[in-house]
């Protein structure tokens, strides 16, 4: 359970899988806090039992860590270091969760650019997934990348909101790396599939006595 002194989490922009994850440190005991300009999103997150934040940098104040879900590296660099950016109220030596998919070159500059900072904030890619699966059942697994001190800092965090936890010490951009390659699999199986199914609708076979069978056998990729 989440303590006073480490108990508030923040969040820079929401999705369905943000909610999900709020939820999560919710159940766990931490205060929760965002700053989302899509009001459908915001409701969402009031009624699961979140604080919503005035502005950016209301959302980073007293967090022990704050995720950013933001993709495009513009909003990025005025999310931390604008005017009115989360830096600003960020208290020294905090952590940032970056669940953006961006280049690997530029979140290794920016996790430099961070430690710079007067905040020495603490960077920490998290690479989130989970399959059709998963998601029917609540199942989520995070792949963390970032120095030692960061992971140290996000285990406890992170582990709240995922059945797993994969965690590389070192390069912060592993996990980018990481889902690369995850997301070049998923194509080729989506591929292979599609072809599979057009082949034994051809030979008049139905695809779910197909699915059926090879779901069972070396088809279903081992």
């Amino acid at each position: 359970m989440a303590t006073d002194g480490d108990g508030v989490v923040g969040f820079v922009g929401l999705d369905d899988l943000s909610l999900d994850m709020a939820a999560s440190l919710l159940r766990a005991g931490y205060k929760v806090q965002a700053f989302e300009i899509d009001e459908t999103l915001v409701d969402k997150f009031l009624k699961l039992g979140g604080t919503r934040s005035a502005s950016l940098i209301e959302a980073g104040k007293e967090v022990a860590a704050l995720i950013v879900l933001i993709s495009h590296v513009d909003q990025i660099n005025d999310v931390f270091f604008g005017q009115q950016g989360v830096l600003k109220g960020l208290q020294k030596g905090a952590l940032i969760i970056l669940r953006s998919t961006i280049l690997p070159s530029y979140m290794q500059n920016l996790e430099k650019r961070l430690r710079d900072e007067d905040s020495m904030a603490h960077l920490i890619e998290a690479y989130v997934s989970r399959g059709f699966s998963e998601v029917l059942e609540g199942r989520t697994m995070i792949t963390s990348s970032g120095r030692s001190e960061a992971n140290a800092k996000a285990q406890p965090i992170l582990s709240a909101m995922c059945e797993k936890l994969f965690t590389f010490e070192g390069e912060v951009c592993a996990g980018s790396k990481i889902k690369m390659v995850n997301e070049l699999l998923e194509g080729i199986h989506l591929v292979a599939a599609l072809e599979a199914i057009s082949l034994c609708t051809q030979a008049g076979i139905h695809p779910w006595i197909v699915y059926d069978i090879v779901s069972n056998a070396a088809g279903n990729s081992w």
